[in-house]
């Protein structure tokens, strides 16, 4: 059974999917770091790029095949 935070982050992540956004969650430390050091980040991911790849968490980053 999931919980109300599993169903909360299942909903946000089905929502960017619809947009066609990448839904993966991210630490938010390290997607601060990119932002910092990229400042078109926003821009990129809102165009459908994946500048956060390397903030997501293991078991949410897009595999490399």
């Amino acid at each position: 059974m999931i919980d109300a935070h599993g169903q909360m982050l299942l909903g946000y992540g089905r929502a960017l999917d619809k947009l066609g956004l990448d839904g993966g969650i991210v630490e938010l430390n390290s997607a601060l770091a990119i932002i910092a050091d990229q400042p078109d980040a926003i821009a990129r991911y809102l165009a459908g790029e994946r500048p956060f790849e390397a903030a997501k968490l293991g078991r949410f980053r897009q595999s490399a095949s």
